[in-house]
């Protein structure tokens, strides 16, 4: 899977992702505007976990209440945590030296400035994630 920022995880399971599914998402996000974000820094999570945190997180938030209101019996990491935290995972379960020298590495091609014009609906096959849908968000 390339890099990416999850909007919502765990979705539907793959059974249940039907065309119409796919229609309410594509709307869902039609209704929803583009926007920038920057990131401009890491950050890790406990377990070790380095990631970029994008700012503003208001928007990526947004998008998975969105999600969430229309399929109420899918929250976020299934309701493991009580806030969920918008991030591009950079490394993870690797050494810490090695954890110190890729946010080093990270850090010098720092900030990157992104506008979110698009989300894409990932499914697993069996054997990896695949991309199953654009949805496209709304021009500002």
């Amino acid at each position: 899977m390339p890099a990416h920022i999850t909007v919502l995880y765990p979705f539907l399971p793959e059974d249940q992702i039907t065309p119409e599914v796919g229609d309410q998402l594509v709307q869902l996000f039609a209704g929803q505007s583009a926007f920038d974000i920057v990131l401009a820094g890491c950050a890790r999570f406990s377990g070790g976990v380095l990631y970029l945190a994008p700012r503003p997180a208001q928007p990526l938030r947004a998008l998975t209440r969105a999600v969430v209101a229309a399929w109420p019996q899918t929250p976020p990491y299934g309701g493991l945590f009580d806030e969920v935290v918008p991030h591009l995972t950079v490394a993870t379960q690797v050494e810490s030296p090695i954890m110190d020298q890729i946010e080093q590495h990270v850090s010098a091609m720092l900030p990157i400035i992104v506008t979110i014009r698009e989300a894409w609906l990932y499914a697993p096959n069996g054997f990896r994630w695949e991309p199953r849908q654009r949805l496209l968000l709304r021009r500002s």
